[in-house]
């Protein structure tokens, strides 16, 4: 019981590794997006866009930081426990309250330590509006607002607080690249000392010293990933605290600070590694946590029509909405779609994207399944064949793979493929709106179909007839292959009876038949009506009523 405080707190720092992460896989993200693009021609986001962007800023910088500090916590509780191990007195620390309510002060610190950086700005509009060059194929006198966060005039926006607030933060950042090193040393000297006394007291000190052993591994490896990923940021923003007035070292500065970002990522990544890799008890933390409830899967509800995009996908500000709107909108209980601005052209793009990504995934994961079944089939049925040895080995099943994903995608890049995004007319929000400033506006972005490949032409037509066989033959196949299957799994459980007497293998059998039959029947069901639909939609193309 002394090991679910500790885990508590890995879980508190996966969290906060997870929004790291994520944070910085979108940030990146939008940079890729923007590759290639003269940057004369990218226009600046959306205000909204803006600010949600400048949210999830302080919100990194509020996770890294706390990920660094439970660490810290995490050995120092460790060594606390391990310190006391028969004081009665110490015994709270290895409560989940007790590190929830850390968890909670930690976060709290670090949330107002991030707020000073975002209470000395303020979010304003720049008096000259966003024009872009001649050369990227704008609409003649486009122009848009801009707007950049600058320091405020308020008593958070001092020059000399400002600098000791940096240094501070990079003390902060310092102290734990310091700390765990010492920490791990006394850690490691109460685990040799509480070994000696196992030795003596205890006749299965076997099963006990490996669970110490994988406990000095867990702090030895995170002390290494946080000395390497903390202690040379702390570093380079403590010299950046006292390097305000000197605009080339600042460059300098920022630049390393971005390339440290490296080990951050690593960091981070490596704490999932070294959990699931090291610590048993970690995956058995959440249930302990919430009563030893198993955790429920939500899955979301993907669209399981495969609607065409000249219907299905949301023109982005194509018609100027209803001017006749009230005050109220601006009110964010009763905001609407019309108030919020359209999506710029790349995020039109990757938005009108997704779907196509969710049907190839969708069309992978049947064939998939379909081959599972296949395979165990074929492993069952040649198990004494040497010739079809080899389709049991992760590398062939890979290749075997690759084969469906590449025909799905192709098939998911001709349908989506055929769209290209063109010009729409200018979005001005609605009367009332307060949000946006007078006499903006933007431009929207239309998909339509390029190519001459339309719904109703003949390679779509054949497309979804292709598409609809595609869809039929696992649920036709799933059902004889069942059958087949449960036919080898007991003419092989009655081949081991008769020529071992045993039944080691019935439980194993068992379970591979209920998984094949539930695989079966939730295929069948899911996939068999769309098949039908999507081949009698390349075959009926009359009445327009009926489609």
């Amino acid at each position: 019981m002394r090991t679910i405080g500790i885990n508590v707190f890995l879980i508190g720092i996966a969290i906060s590794d997870f929004f790291v992460m994520s944070i910085l896989t979108y940030q990146h993200l939008l940079i890729f997006l923007q590759q290639g693009i003269p940057l004369e021609c990218i226009p600046p986001s959306n205000p909204i866009i803006q600010q949600f962007n400048f949210y999830l800023a302080f919100i990194k910088d509020d996770f890294r930081r706390l990920s660094t500090y439970l660490g810290l916590l995490m050995a120092f509780v460790r060594f606390l426990i391990m310190k006391n191990a028969l004081n009665p007195n110490f015994e709270f620390l290895s409560k989940p309250r007790f590190s929830l309510k850390s968890i909670l002060i930690s976060f709290s610190c670090s949330s107002l330590l991030s707020s000073y950086y975002f209470a000395r700005v303020k979010f304003v509009e720049l008096p000259k509006k966003w024009i872009p060059a001649p050369y990227c194929g704008y609409s003649p006198n486009y122009s848009t607002p801009e707007f950049t966060f600058l320091k405020s005039d308020n008593f958070f926006s001092a020059t000399s607080l400002f600098e000791i607030m940096v240094m501070f933060d990079g003390i902060l950042k310092i102290v734990p690249a310091v700390l765990l090193p010492i920490l791990a040393i006394l850690l490691l000297r109460e685990l040799k000392l509480a070994e000696d006394s196992r030795r003596k007291i205890s006749v299965a000190r076997a099963t006990r010293n490996n669970s110490k052993d994988h406990t000095s591994k867990l702090v030895i490896c995170m002390t290494i990933s946080s000395i390497i990923a903390e202690g040379p940021t702390g570093v380079a923003v403590f010299i950046q605290g006292l390097a305000t007035n000197h605009s080339g070292l600042l460059s300098i500065i920022n630049d390393i600070i971005s390339i440290l970002l490296i080990f951050v990522t690593l960091n981070a990544t490596t704490h999932f590694i070294i959990c699931v890799g090291i610590s048993k008890q970690y995956r058995n933390a959440v249930r302990k946590l919430l009563g030893y409830e198993k955790p429920t899967k939500a899955f979301r509800k993907i669209g399981t029509e495969k609607a065409d995009p000249e219907n299905w996908y949301r023109k982005t500000g194509s018609e100027k909405p209803d001017q006749n709107t009230g005050s109220g909108k601006t009110d964010p209980a009763n905001w609407k779609l019309e108030n919020s601005a359209p999506y710029g052209y790349l995020f039109t793009i990757f938005d009108f994207w997704t779907p196509a990504i969710a049907d190839d995934a969708r069309r992978c994961r049947t064939w998939f399944a379909f081959l599972m079944a296949l395979l165990r089939y074929l492993i069952l049925r040649s198990d004494l064949n040497p010739k079809l040895g080899d389709i049991s080995k992760p590398k062939v099943v890979l290749k075997i793979m690759m084969v469906p994903f590449v025909i799905s995608t192709c098939m998911s890049i001709f349908f989506w493929g055929r769209f290209i995004f063109v010009e729409g007319s200018l979005w001005f929000p609605p009367d009332g709106c307060t949000n946006y400033p007078s006499g903006y506006s933007q431009m929207t972005f239309i998909s339509k179909v390029g190519y001459g490949l339309y719904y109703y032409s003949l390679p779509l037509r054949i497309f979804n007839l292709v598409d609809g066989i595609l869809k039929l033959i696992p649920t036709l196949m799933f059902p004889l292959l069942t059958f087949l299957l449960i036919h080898e799994l007991r003419r092989t459980k009655n081949s081991i009876k008769m020529s071992q007497g045993i039944k080691q293998e019935d439980s194993k059998g068992d379970h591979t038949t209920k998984l094949v039959v539930m695989m079966t029947i939730s295929f069948m069901t899911a996939e068999s009506p769309f098949g039908i639909i999507y081949f009698m939609e390349g075959v009926i193309t009359e009445p327009p009523g009926f489609m």
